[in-house]
């Protein structure tokens, strides 16, 4: 994605598949898939798949835009979800967008279900 384009929403989503419900907090790789889409895969803490999406293609948008969504009646809108994006520090020494996980059992066999696109 280029990030010139500026911040992108949620457009359309492909071949979602829910694996497991109830995680309180999410691990999510994005990798590109398209000049305007990416896939996705979230996994809770203990790294168990939780929900992957084939194809999530995004569209740019303005703060402007946004303004209009209330209707113009200039109301702040309160939501009952929100997101808080957190920044994991570099790891001095570590290649970018690198891991390793060691998958057997059960969540070898999960984690491949995940990976069936």
């Amino acid at each position: 994605m280029d990030a010139a384009a500026g911040t992108r929403l949620p457009f359309s989503w492909g071949e979602v598949s829910l694996h497991a419900a109830g995680a309180a907090m999410l691990r999510v790789r994005l990798v590109p898939a398209a000049a305007d889409a990416v896939s996705l895969v979230a996994v809770d803490a203990a790294g168990e798949p939780v929900v992957s999406a084939r194809s999530l293609v995004l569209r740019p948008f303005s703060p402007e835009q946004l303004v209009g969504a209330g209707g113009g009646r200039g109301v702040e809108r309160d939501s009952l979800f929100g997101v808080d994006w957190i920044s994991l520090p570099e790891v001095a020494g570590a290649e970018s967008g690198v891991g390793v996980v060691e998958l057997s059992g059960e969540r070898r066999a999960r984690w491949m279900r995940c990976r069936r696109w």
